[in-house]
């Protein structure tokens, strides 16, 4: 009998101490998510200066092939009477394009692609002037573009 009444004991003390294990563990990943307002207006801050950083890259990247496309057809129209205006229009074109890839790398060196947004009020402090000023520049950019590029549909009617 005393060999059932140790089992006994060792199975009351195992579930005892798993219990307690599985408390504390589950007290840990229980932590309260930071309700302070003003820091989650910081957040949706942060999201929604990202999301314009994203969808104005978007509307760029979907001009590219048309910057291609009219920096040809500016090449293959070129004449002695037309050269310097088109050798111009050309260049916008370029520098929008080499505009783009620049920001895209920088971007990418700031908030690579395994970035997560901050959730603190230090590193939103930090990491939200950063993010302005990146949509600042692709924002510049994008007028920059999209000038160069009714400028060169312009010379191409002419």
């Amino acid at each position: 009998m005393p060999v059932l009444i140790f089992t006994k004991k060792k199975m009351k003390l195992n579930l005892l101490f798993g219990l307690t294990l599985f408390l504390a563990l589950f007290a840990c990943k229980q932590s309260e998510p930071d309700t302070d307002p003003q820091l989650q207006e910081q957040i949706q801050q942060f999201e929604s200066i990202r999301n314009k950083a994203n969808e104005v890259h978007d509307q760029l990247m979907s001009k590219m092939s048309e910057i291609s496309a009219l920096r040809k057809a500016l090449n293959d129209n070129i004449t002695d009477q037309n050269k310097e205006v088109y050798t111009g229009a050309i260049t916008e074109l370029k520098e929008a394009h080499d505009g783009m890839m620049e920001w895209m790398q920088d971007y990418n060196k700031k908030f690579p692609y395994e970035y997560k947004n901050p959730t603190t009020k230090a590193a939103l402090d930090k990491d939200t002037p950063i993010l302005a000023q990146e949509v600042d520049e692709i924002v510049d950019l994008k007028e920059q573009t999209l000038d160069a590029i009714e400028n060169a549909k312009q010379l191409l009617k002419e």
